[in-house]
C-alpha cells in the first residue's frame, strides 16, 4: 500500500511555535513511512529562510486570500474561488490529505477542499472562539485539539466534534553543557548564574511583561547569580515595553532579550 501523500500548507511569512511544532510532526511522520509535504504560500518570507536552514524541502503554493470566519452565506463566493484555485493544484499533486496548523490555513483549506480533491485535517493549536467557526471546522474530516484547554475554548457545538491528540512527537534534546557554557559567554556571565528562560513570540497573548514580573519577583526572593533570558521574535510594542519594566524593577543588567534561536 502507497504511503499517505500529505500537505502541510503555510502562509510563510512568520514562524512561531506552531510551525514549529508542526515541522516536528512532519519529521515523526516522515520517519514512520508517510509523505509529508510542506508548501508556502508566500515564498521569501521568514519561514522560507527557517526551511533552507533546517534543509526541509518543499513546494510552492498558489498565492490566495484567506476567507473570513464569517457567517456561511457572506463568505460563499470568497470560498468557492479559493477553492477554484486550490481544487486544480490539489487533484494534479495527487495529495490523500491537506493537515493545516494554524488559524489562516484553517479557512483556506477548509474552502480549498470543499469541492471533494481531498480530506482537511484542522489541527486546532491555540484556544479559538467564534460563534461561525463551528460551522466551517466541522466540515473537516477531522478536528484535532492539541489540549483539553484548547477544546474548551471552541464554541460548544464543536467541542464534541474535537478529538484531543496531545503531540505524539517531541524535539530531540540539544542541551549540553557546552551549549550553556556559550551562552553563559554570550551573556557576560559566570558558569554558576542560573538561566531563566522565556520562549515565544513577544505578544499580547504569550504576556512578556508578565514574565518580567515574575522574573523581578525571583531576583528579590534569591541571593544566587540569575540572569532572565527572552527567546523569541521581539515584536513592538511588547520589546519596549519588557524592557521599561525590567528598568524599573531593577533588572535592566540581568533581562537578555535574544531573539529567535535555531536549530528547533
Amino acid at each position: 500500500m502507497a504511503a499517505l501523500r500529505i500537505l502541510f500548507p503555510y502562509t510563510g511569512d512568520s514562524v512561531g511555535g506552531s510551525h514549529i511544532s508542526s515541522l516536528i510532526l512532519a519529521r515523526g511522520l516522515r520517519d514512520r513511512g508517510y509523505e509529508v509535504v510542506p508548501g508556502l504560500h508566500h515564498q521569501g518570507g521568514a519561514l522560507e529562510e527557517l526551511f533552507d536552514r533546517e534543509g526541509v524541502a518543499w513546494i510552492p503554493l498558489p498565492a490566495v486570500d484567506a476567507p473570513r470566519l464569517r457567517a456561511p452565506w457572506r463568505q460563499f463566493f470568497k470560498r468557492r474561488a479559493v477553492a477554484k484555485v486550490l481544487d486544480p493544484f490539489l487533484r494534479e499533486q495527487a495529495f490523500d490529505l491537506v493537515h493545516t496548523h494554524d488559524m489562516r490555513n484553517h479557512r483556506i483549506w477548509s474552502a480549498a477542499t470543499m469541492l471533494g480533491a481531498c480530506p482537511h485535517i484542522w489541527h486546532q493549536r491555540t484556544p479559538a472562539s467564534g460563534k461561525n467557526m463551528a460551522h466551517y471546522g466541522r466540515k473537516a474530516a477531522a478536528f484535532i485539539a492539541v489540549s483539553e484547554f484548547t477544546r474548551s475554548s471552541l464554541p460548544a457545538a464543536l467541542q464534541p466534534f474535537a478529538h484531543v491528540i496531545y503531540n505524539p512527537f517531541l524535539p530531540g534534546s540539544v542541551a549540553s553543557p557546552e551549549a550553556r557554557l556559550r551562552l553563559c559567554g554570550e551573556l557576560g556571565v559566570s558558569p554558576e548564574t542560573r538561566l531563566v528562560g522565556y520562549v515565544a513570540n513577544f505578544s499580547e497573548r504569550k504576556r512578556p511583561e508578565l514574565f518580567v514580573e515574575i522574573a523581578g519577583r525571583v531576583a528579590a526572593a534569591s541571593s544566587e547569580p540569575l540572569a532572565f533570558c527572552m527567546f523569541g521574535a521581539p515584536h513592538e510594542p511588547f520589546r519596549t515595553r519588557a524592557l521599561a519594566r525590567a528598568e524599573a524593577l531593577g533588572l535592566a543588567d540581568r533581562l537578555h532579550i535574544l531573539g529567535q534561536r535555531f536549530p528547533f
